[in-house]
């Protein structure tokens, strides 16, 4: 009998490749796709797949740009191209980044302000820049219709060899939705006076403004003082397009009158943070005034997002803070997000009572301070259900022994930390200390905590120990809980817990902004590569 196996084997014929699946989605599917792609290196090579995906993939692949600054040679080639007319890839641009200047060759700065200069960018949405001359700022806002989205970062008002200020030429109203502005000063020779007199003429020719952000970072001495004169201009009655969202840094408010405050409109604020700013309280007087009036007419305050920070400098009299700050919060209901951080012995707690009206709708609390009674804890536990997101302090146990309060070799946590499992939403539990946190073993704190809550029935997934202060390491533990594996038997493992990083891809960062609040690099997060 005759073996005819290798016949068979060489006489087959291949099997016609099936139909590509992929390449006949609709187009809406394909756009569907490509949005949830992020790194530009997957996005480059479905751009090589073929004509059809390179239509749709070019566009989030070019949609956010980082002009380079090191490279030469390679930095001159890639400006070239986008310089030329007939580039594609340029009409794709929606964003642009431009860290500092300084560490570039004068010939590339050059070549970077007039390939700005002949790309067509009507369309640009947001422009981020970083170390740069403050009348390069004025000619991009003269020339970008559209741009909707400004970030500026220290900016350097003297200009380049000699250069008039053109400020008094910015006659035409701007597009601008959000502006954010920082600057970090670190001696008393540096003067963010005039950087910000330069940011001054852009948010009074703004009349679409909704989100303002302005950060002065000073490692010296008082904060900077705000102009009355913008802050009215800001929130004026007949203005079109009301503020939203107004974040403070480092802000002086000595100038903003009470009288003029109560003659402002602060009703579509929905964002409020005032982060080390001094002479708040007139400004929280004022809001809680306007709550008042709201409630006289049956309607409702839209603030969702409040946060203070005490200034580390020029402290103000607490007692009268501490007032305003009740007044305000007890004003009106219904806050989403709720953050005060207290950072000095010389502030005291303020008490369960000051959000006690905003218990059942809080999704998002973090408190700091050096006291927190375990009172407080359990009115939280109790009345907070729909909290995600809880940032506190250990609990105030000084008439204990120091030793005595953490036992987390057996994955042990006190029983006052146990009763969070009550919190049926809590996903993200960040622990700040009191100072003896230092002498414990952090790691095994975050570690023991997660564990032990999800035995008690919590369905957190992350738990994190910080400390208070800013200046501290930022290298701080962070657990995540890993999904429970079922046996041959269907029974269900034991849970685990994992140490990653703040940031890491298993993270949820909605879920988990908490642990980057108030941080050191916070400010930064506008200045990431994109």
């Amino acid at each position: 009998m005759e073996d005819d196996t290798d016949g068979a084997f060489h006489d087959a014929t291949p099997t016609p490749p099936g139909p590509d699946l992929i390449s006949g989605l609709p187009a809406e599917l394909k756009y569907m796709v490509v949005s949830k792609i992020t790194n530009k290196k997957d996005l480059s090579n479905l751009c090589l797949m073929s004509k059809t995906w390179n239509d749709v993939a070019q566009p989030a692949l070019w949609h956010a740009f980082e002009i380079p600054i090191y490279g030469r040679k390679k930095s001159h080639r890639l400006l070239d191209a986008l310089a030329n007319p007939a580039c594609i890839p340029a009409k794709h641009i929606r964003r642009i980044r431009l860290s500092s200047i300084y560490y570039c060759h004068q010939s590339l700065e050059k070549q970077i302000w007039e390939t700005l200069g002949l790309i067509s960018l009507n369309s640009l949405a947001e422009f981020c820049a970083e170390d740069v001359p403050s009348f390069r700022i004025f000619e991009i806002l003269k020339n970008q219709s559209r741009l909707t989205d400004l970030t500026v970062k220290n900016l350097e008002v003297e200009g380049e060899h000699g250069t008039p200020d053109i400020r008094t030429q910015l006659h035409q109203e701007l597009a601008l939705q959000n502006l954010y502005f920082a600057s970090e000063l670190h001696s008393k020779t540096e003067n963010v006076d005039e950087e910000f007199s330069a940011i001054i003429p852009i948010i009074m020719k703004s009349p679409r403004l909704q989100k303002l952000s302005i950060n002065i970072t000073k490692y010296y001495d008082g904060p900077l003082t705000f102009p009355a004169s913008v802050f009215n201009r800001l929130f004026m009655s007949s203005r079109s397009t009301p503020i939203t969202e107004l974040r403070l840094k480092g802000i002086d408010l000595t100038k903003v009158n009470h009288s003029d405050l109560t003659t402002l409109s602060f009703d579509a604020l929905r964002v409020l943070h005032l982060e080390e700013c001094t002479s708040t309280a007139p400004l929280l007087d004022s809001l809680a005034a306007m709550h008042r009036q709201l409630q006289e007419q049956k309607s409702q305050a839209k603030l969702e997002a409040f946060a203070y920070v005490t200034p580390q400098h020029d402290k103000p009299e607490w007692p009268t803070l501490r007032s305003s700050l009740k007044r305000f919060l007890s004003s009106f209901s219904s806050l989403h997000r709720l953050t005060i951080v207290c950072r000095d012995d010389d502030y005291t707690w303020l008490g369960f009572e000051l959000f006690e009206l905003h218990a059942s709708t809080l999704e998002f609390l973090l408190f700091e301070s050096e006291a927190y009674p375990l009172e407080d804890l359990k009115l939280i536990c109790t009345h907070c259900e729909h909290i995600e997101q809880l940032g506190m302090p250990l609990p105030d146990t000084s008439d204990e022994p120091k030793d005595n309060q953490i036992h987390y070799e057996n994955d042990e946590i006190p029983s006052y930390l146990k009763q969070l499992a009550r919190l049926p939403k809590l996903h993200t539990l960040r622990i700040t200390s009191g100072d003896y946190l230092r002498y414990l073993n952090d790691s095994a704190l975050a570690r023991s905590c997660l564990l032990d809550l999800i035995r008690h029935g919590s369905k957190i997934q992350v738990c994190a120990v910080l400390l208070v202060s800013p200046f501290e390491n930022c290298d701080y533990p962070v657990y995540c809980r890993v999904p429970a594996r079922r046996d041959a038997d269907g029974c269900t493992g034991e849970a685990k817990v994992v140490k990653v990083e703040y940031g890491d891809a298993n993270l949820d960062l909605e879920k988990t902004s908490i642990l980057g609040d108030y941080h050191p690099e916070e400010w930064d997060v506008h200045f990431k590569p994109l």
